[in-house]
C-alpha cells in the first residue's frame, strides 16, 4: 500500500504513517525513505499533524482492524480522523467482505455516516484474499470531544 500511496503522490505533498508495530515502522524507514514513519497508535494522528506545524490532512487512509475495536474505540479514532481531515479532504479505509454482516462491522458503517457527509464503498475486489472493499468517505462532519455529538 506504501508503495502505490507513493507513486500517487508523485514527491507532492508530506506522506506519513502510523503504525504500533515497530518492525513495520523499521521496514518503512528502511524501504520507503521519503516517508515519515512514526512508531504510535493511530489516536495519535493530531500530535502527528502538530509536530509538522500541519492543522489538516488532505488525505487519510487506514488498514486499521476496525472491526475488531469495540465501539469506544472506533467513535475515538473517528472522530481524531474528522477532526483531522481538512473539510474538502478524503477518508478511505478497507473492509473484508466477509466480516461485512457482523455487528461490529455494521457499527462502524453507521459511524462513517454519522461521521461523514459522504459514504460511497467501492465495488468488491474479488481478487484479494480475502475480498474486500473500500469505504471512500467524504465531508468529514467534526465532533467536539465530550459532548457526545
Amino acid at each position: 500500500m506504501t508503495s502505490a500511496i507513493g507513486r500517487r503522490l508523485r514527491g507532492r505533498g508530506l506522506h506519513l504513517a502510523l503504525d504500533t508495530n515497530a518492525g513495520l515502522i523499521a521496514y518503512l524507514r528502511t524501504r520507503h525513505p521519503d516517508v515519515v514513519a512514526y512508531h504510535t497508535d493511530a489516536a495519535d494522528l493530531l500530535d502527528v499533524l502538530a509536530r509538522h506545524r500541519l492543522d489538516t490532512a488532505d488525505v487519510i487512509i487506514s488498514g486499521l482492524p476496525w472491526t475488531l475495536f469495540r465501539a469506544d474505540v472506533q467513535a475515538t479514532l473517528l472522530d481524531r480522523i474528522t477532526t483531522a481531515l481538512h473539510p474538502t479532504g478524503v477518508f478511505t479505509t478497507f473492509a473484508y467482505l466477509n466480516a461485512t454482516p457482523l455487528q461490529p462491522a455494521r457499527r462502524f458503517r453507521r459511524l462513517l455516516h454519522q461521521h461523514f457527509g459522504e459514504v460511497l464503498p467501492t465495488q468488491t475486489v474479488w481478487a484479494n484474499f480475502l475480498p474486500a472493499l473500500t469505504y471512500v468517505c467524504r465531508y468529514p462532519v467534526p465532533r467536539t470531544a465530550g459532548t457526545g455529538a
